[in-house]
């Protein structure tokens, strides 16, 4: 089997095509937001069910969601195309706002900006922003920005599956985030602890965008803030979601997320799903802060806890820690599930007393 290029590329479908012709292929999935445009490129060559043209056109570039989320009126933030600096430094969006890249992934490059005098050095961050071991390094690649109004208010996600243009399940996740200018996310709950109202309206939202997009086969991921005027929306993804937020609705509603996401892509009708949560289930990131590792006292705790459903810590003493600016620069994780949100929440105010980090 040869390989092909497929971020900001199209390489890889004469690949995939080839190898059609040697075995049957049921399905393509992407793994990473870059390749989402290419999966739905290959998978209408081949005939099989996709997310379709339009929303893999939006779900690929933010610029182009907030253009579609307006027309089909959607709750957004104001929004405006960057191309340079000096358009920036003449931008008429009020302090604070949001600059962003319109085509990248897992919160690269995104930063607050809150006054003048940061204009310039936000800029370098963003524009200079790395993705190393994520993204190739030996081409170059069109990364295209704007800004947004900064919003007020508590962030929530929701999981949607779509079969043949209808909806067919969705989960609202309670989100967590960084407190610093960067958005990176460091905690997640399934299912949401949200007033009913909220929940509907984000349900209701979420299909009417899905409706907007043509949405075919497949699963969106999308990212709200709920303000004093409701939920607004901040992005979407046409993909899986990351940070192991397919584990906790699989814990949560007792479904195989990955199984039921496949059944959609093949053309199944019959999708074993479960649509109310039986347990509730969190991740949560570490974030020691900044400096230079001496150790980590705890994670023994971690392994004798019976609601740990997993945990990951990638960080050795000696390794020099700097703040988290994007989802890559996180060191680990842990999982856990239980009865209630109560005792889920018990559970993690354990952890976080007994799990100690050490930087000098």
């Amino acid at each position: 089997m040869g390989m092909g290029e497929y971020q900001q590329s199209l390489d890889c479908m004469n690949e995939a095509v080839n190898l059609s012709k040697k075995i049957k292929i049921d399905a393509v999935m992407p793994g990473r937001e870059y390749a989402v445009s290419c999966v739905n490129e290959i998978a209408k060559k081949l005939n099989l069910p996709r997310l379709g043209d339009t929303a893999a056109k939006c779900l690929t570039n933010k610029f182009e969601l907030r253009k579609k989320g307006e027309e089909i009126g959607i709750p957004q933030p104001l929004y405006q195309k960057i191309s340079s600096l000096t358009e920036l430094e003449s931008a008429k969006m009020q302090f604070p706002y949001v600059l962003k890249p319109s085509n990248r992934q897992a919160s690269v490059g995104v930063v607050k900006v809150k006054k003048t005098s940061e204009i310039k050095e936000t800029w370098n961050k963003t524009i200079n922003a790395s993705e190393k071991g994520v993204l190739v390094t030996d081409r170059s690649f069109n990364w295209e920005y704007q800004i947004e109004e900064f919003l007020e208010g508590y962030e929530i996600s929701v999981e949607t599956f779509v079969r043949k243009g209808e909806v067919v399940f969705q989960n609202v996740t309670n989100k967590i985030t960084t407190s610093s200018d960067y958005f990176v996310e460091l905690g997640h709950t399934v299912p949401a602890t949200i007033n009913e109202e909220t929940r509907e309206r984000l349900i209701e939202l979420k299909k009417y965008l899905a409706k907007g997009l043509e949405v075919s086969d497949g699963i969106l991921h999308s990212e709200w803030i709920v303000t004093k005027e409701g939920p607004k929306l901040i992005e979407c993804a046409g993909r899986a979601p990351g940070d192991n937020i397919t584990d906790l609705i699989s814990e949560a509603y007792h479904f195989n997320f990955f199984e039921a996401y496949l059944s959609i892509l093949i053309g199944k009708d019959d999708t074993d799903i479960t649509h109310h949560a039986k347990f509730w289930a969190a991740i949560r990131f570490f974030n020691p802060g900044s400096g230079e590792l001496k150790y980590v006292k705890g994670l023994d705790f971690l392994k004798k806890l019976p609601n740990i459903i997993k945990y990951d810590i990638s960080v050795e003493p000696g390794q020099k820690l700097s703040e988290i600016t994007s989802s890559w620069d996180r060191i680990g994780f842990y999982m856990v599930q239980g009865d209630s949100v109560n005792e889920v929440e018990e559970i993690i105010k354990k952890i976080e007393k007994n799990i100690q980090f050490k930087l000098v």
